[in-house]
Formats: C-alpha cells, sequence, structure tokens
C-alpha cells in the first residue's frame, strides 16, 4: 500500500475514533457534570440566603423568601415537616408532604420531574430549628442527551465526509515532499546530477539534507576511484610496456651472443678467432648484467618509497661523493668539471637520492662532449648541473624519460647506455613529488637539469 493510503486509512480512523469517544463522552458525562454543578449552585445560593434569615423571627424570613426568591424551587420547613414557604416553580402532587420527593415545574413538558433535594438546616430567633430546601432539575440536559443521541448519525455522516476531504488534501499534501525525495533519490542512482529540494525545518528537510551531502559524498568517492583505477591502470600500461621492452632489450644481445656462440662451436670463418669473440661475448654479458641490475633498481625504488623510510642527512655531501671519481676521469676523457656547492639538509630517503643524483651526473658526464665543461652547482634548494652537448630537439625531450629510450645518435650501445637512467630518474623524482626541469641551453650549447628539493630544513 502507498505510503499516502496508509496516511489516510490511520488518520481517518483516528478523527472517527476520536469523535465517536468525544460524543460517548459528553452524553454520559455531561448529566453528572451538569448535576454537579447545579448541586453546588443550589448548595451556595442556600447558604447565602440562610445567611440572611438565620435569627430572623420565623415571619420575618418567610416574608424575605417570599420577596426575594418567590420565583424558585425551594420549601421551608419546620422540624414536624410543616411547609411555611413554598416557590412557585414547586407543584406538589397531593397534600402530603412528609416524604418530599418530587415536584412539578410548571411549564410546557407537563412531566413530573425526580430532583435532587438539598436541606440546609438553621435556627430563628428563638431557637426553633427549621430547614431550607431546594431541588435540582437535570431534565433540560438529559432530554438535550437524548437529543444529541437522535443526531448522532447525522454527526457522524457529517464527520465522516468532513473528515475524509480533510485527510486526503493532508495525505496527498504531506506524501507529496516525500515522493519528491523518493523520485530524485532515484535519479541520483542513475547517476543524474540533481539535489533534493531542503525547504522548511522539519525532518523530512533534514532527510533531504542528508541525502544530498551522502550524495555528495559518494560522487567524491566514485571520482577519487576512478582517479586511483585510472593511475592503476597507467601503472600497469607502464609495467606491461616496461616488460615488453626489457625483453626486446635481453632479447636481441641473447640472440647476437647465440650466433657468436654458434659460429666458435663450428668453428666457422671469423668466429675460429675465439679470443676476440670471447670478448665481445664479455662486453654483452657485463652490459646485460648493468641493465638487469638498473631494472632490479626500477622495483627497489618502488619498494623503499612504498616503505617510506626517510632520514635527515647532507646533499653537499653526497654531490661531494659522487662527483669525486669524475674528477679523476674527467681529465682522461678531455671534460673539465666545475663544482659550486653549499650546505644543504634535506629530509628523504638517502638511497634514492643517491641514485636520482648519480645518474643524473652519469648521464652529463656520458653525454658531455669531448673538451666540454660539466658545472654543478647547488644552492638553496636546488641542484643545477649544466654539459656541453648537441641540445636536444623538443620531439626527443618528449620521450627521453621513457624506458630503454635513446636518441638516434646514442644508439651504440656501447656509448649510449641502456636508456634506463634518466627513467629511473623520473621514477624518484615522480615518488618524491620533485619539480625539475631538462631544457636545451642555447648560450652554452648544451643542456641544464634543474630539481628544486621541497624537503630540505635548515639548521
Amino acid at each position: 500500500m502507498k505510503i499516502w493510503k496508509k496516511n489516510f486509512c490511520y488518520t481517518l480512523t483516528i478523527i472517527m475514533s476520536t469523535m465517536l469517544i468525544s460524543i460517548a463522552f459528553f452524553y454520559f458525562m455531561i448529566p453528572v457534570y451538569y448535576q454537579f454543578k447545579q448541586s453546588t449552585s443550589l448548595s451556595n445560593d442556600l447558604s447565602e440566603a440562610i445567611e440572611e434569615i438565620e435569627k430572623m423571627p420565623i415571619e420575618d424570613a418567610v416574608n424575605y423568601l417570599e420577596k426575594n426568591f418567590s420565583n424558585t424551587n425551594w420549601v421551608l420547613t419546620d422540624e414536624q415537616n410543616n411547609q411555611m414557604y413554598t416557590g412557585n416553580l414547586i407543584r406538589w402532587d397531593d397534600e402530603e408532604t412528609s416524604n418530599i420527593n418530587s415536584f412539578d415545574v410548571p411549564s410546557s413538558l407537563g412531566s413530573s420531574i425526580v430532583a435532587e433535594r438539598i436541606i440546609k438546616e438553621f435556627w430563628d430567633d428563638n431557637g426553633d430549628k427549621y430547614f431550607l430546601s431546594g431541588f435540582t432539575l437535570t431534565q433540560p440536559i438529559i432530554e438535550a442527551s437524548n437529543v444529541m443521541l437522535e443526531l448522532l448519525p447525522i454527526i457522524l455522516l457529517i464527520t465522516l465526509i468532513i473528515g475524509i476531504v480533510s485527510t486526503y488534501i493532508y495525505s496527498r499534501s504531506s506524501t507529496k515532499r516525500i515522493l519528491n525525495i523518493s523520485e530524485i533519490t532515484n535519479k541520483m542512482v542513475k547517476k543524474i546530477d540533481v539535489e533534493c529540494d531542503i525547504s522548511g525545518k522539519d525532518e523530512l528537510a533534514g532527510l533531504a539534507k542528508d541525502i544530498n551531502l551522502l550524495n555528495n559524498t559518494l560522487k567524491n568517492t566514485i571520482r577519487a576511484l576512478e582517479v586511483e583505477i585510472s593511475k592503476v591502470e597507467e601503472i600497469e600500461r607502464n609495467k606491461e610496456y616496461f616488460v615488453q621492452s626489457a625483453a626486446h632489450e635481453l632479447k636481441t644481445p641473447i640472440t647476437i651472443m647465440s650466433g657468436i656462440i654458434e659460429g666458435m662451436r663450428l668453428n666457422v670463418g671469423r668466429y675460429q678467432d675465439r679470443e676476440k669473440y670471447l670478448e665481445i661475448c664479455q662486453d654483452l654479458l657485463s652490459t646485460q648484467q648493468n641493465l638487469i641490475h638498473n631494472i632490479f633498481s626500477v622495483y627497489k625504488d618502488e619498494r623503499i618509497s612504498e616503505q617510506g623510510k626517510a632520514t635527515k642527512f647532507s646533499l653537499k655531501s653526497i654531490v661531494e661523493d659522487l662527483v669525486k671519481p669524475y674528477k679523476i676521469i674527467s681529465e682522461a676523457k678531455r671534460k673539465h668539471f666545475t663544482v659550486d656547492l653549499t650546505e644543504i639538509n634535506i629530509i628523504a630517503n638517502k638511497e634514492q637520492v643517491e641514485r636520482l643524483l648519480s645518474n643524473v651526473i652519469t648521464n652529463a658526464f656520458q653525454y658531455c662532449q669531448e673538451d666540454g665543461q660539466i658545472n654543478i652547482k647547488l644552492k638553496k634548494n636546488c641542484f643545477i648541473i649544466e654539459n656541453s652537448c648537441k641540445p636536444l630537439e623538443p620531439e626527443i625531450l618528449t620521450k627521453i624519460f621513457e624506458p630503454f629510450y635513446r636518441p638516434d645518435y646514442a644508439r651504440n650501445r656501447k656509448l649510449g647506455g641502456n636508456g634506463l637512467g634518466l627513467f629511473i630518474v623520473k621514477q624518484i623524482l615522480d615518488t618524491n613529488n620533485y619539480t625539475y626541469k631538462f631544457v636545451p641551453n642555447n648560450k652554452q650549447n648544451g643542456m641544464v637539469f634543474t630539481i628544486q628539493f621541497n624537503n630540505f630544513y635548515e639548521k
């Protein structure tokens, strides 16, 4: 059953039940209450009259009652029950007055009324005892109750009609907001951008507000989940690409070595010079060993970033240690180092930062041209390294951080590396949210790599 129908039935039942109970209450209680009020009023009137006639001669008392209370149903009697005064509203049925139980009211009703008698006693000036009594009339209220009982079907019919109309209007209007909230909630489920109307300060307004809050929270959660899912999908795609690229990089030298070893085993042509080709195989194996080491470094960096270990250390000390071996071989390679370092302390994963700077310095040294200059600066919270080389073109810069990518002029495996150095650099930079730039330095005909550390501290 719909809620407005339930509300209609419950409300109509309450209205009719209340009406029946009210009618029954008035039917039974009004005569009782009316009798009580009549008795109380009569008793008070008799007491006030006795205050006036008490201690008077009985003749004066009778005259006072006839003058002031002639139009009453009062009776004045002595101790022998002889009537001294009778109000005009009383007409006795017979001469016998020893047992006064009923009297006739001179009216169009024409019936004998059995009434409650209230007696007050008093004494005159001679000390004789008298009784002033009166009678309460309940017949009018009884007849009114009977009339009300006769009109009960009409009252119930009118009440039923009014109750049905008013209850229907109330039920429809009271459930309209609930139906509106239900309709809007269904639209929310279908991901339609709607909100419940918050009007008023009652419970339904609070419910609408809570639904809107819940909907906004769910939408924000869904957006966050979608972002996380896209990130996970991107990570999975990158891993798939990385594995495919790694397999390709491993497959080529293995194929070459297989061909060399097969030629050496068959002692064919140039492969008879075993010493020469064993050395080539050794170089290929060394290259693959370095490649595998870098691949493990990638996943090692992921594990380290997940653990979130961070310590305080000097960035200047790390750069000095990394630059030392390059300074030693720079003269033999006809490359020149310039180092300008200031003391900078940061809070980070020390192993990651060492690998980050090591790869950047190695990359700059490896691609620096002969008689070129390598400048390293460390000031404020920035690490800057410049090298003399052919500036990279924009299309190359967009791919330079991809795994196993090498520019065309660096395809030589011996000179160009394995293509994982800058990929590892970018991975560490992204993990720690470091700001960086790798741009051409056209003034000095080279490249500039700038890293801004956001977790430094001052001593």
